[in-house]
């Protein structure tokens, strides 16, 4: 008979993971994430979404060294508020329109519309730009957590044809950097 382990089992000790492995800024005391399990295969497959630790069923019998690594890089992320990143979005938009307001430019003219594709134009590139710097910055708090190698091992284990929506090439990226550092 195989020795199978029950689904409250698993939680437990992803739970288990996520009290140890998460630590607040000493500036900042965010309390510690709760995990929330997604039923089906989702677009990411874990997530930090504001004070929660989203899960996708399928990773929950994953192995020990890539689940702490999970919750390790998604505890960075939630550590250093990463899911506001998006929120912030809003006034942006609301400040370009401001700016263009208060130098002149009136709404429906050319210049307004010039100066909203320039302002959608930089608020794309620095999306991007924090969107891997993000991940830079929760790899290397999952590595501090749980070493470079069990993140390593996990990339590549999330890499290895499992649906993941992470690209090849930006998971060649993250590991790279990782063995760099």
């Amino acid at each position: 008979m195989a020795n199978t382990v029950s689904a409250a089992e698993l939680i437990e000790r992803w739970n288990q993971d996520i009290t140890e492995l998460y630590q607040p800024h000493a500036w900042l005391r965010v309390p510690r994430p709760w995990l929330c399990i997604t039923p089906r295969h989702t677009e990411h497959r874990a997530a930090s979404i504001i004070f929660w630790l989203k899960v996708d069923a399928d990773l929950l019998g994953c192995p020990d060294y890539v689940r702490r690594a999970i919750v390790a890089h998604e505890c960075g992320h939630h550590r250093n508020l990463h899911s506001l990143i998006p929120v912030l979005t809003v006034p942006a938009l609301s400040t370009i329109d401001g700016v263009l307001t208060r130098i002149g430019a009136p709404p429906h003219s050319m210049a307004y519309y010039a100066g909203v594709a320039v302002g959608l134009a930089l608020l794309g590139v620095t999306t991007v730009i924090l969107s891997s710097w993000k991940e830079y910055k929760a790899d290397a708090y999952a590595a501090q957590k749980v070493g470079t190698d069990n993140v390593v091992a996990a990339l590549s284990w999330l890499g290895e044809d499992r649906g993941t929506s992470v690209l090849p090439k930006e998971l060649e990226r993250r590991i790279k950097r990782l063995r760099s550092t």
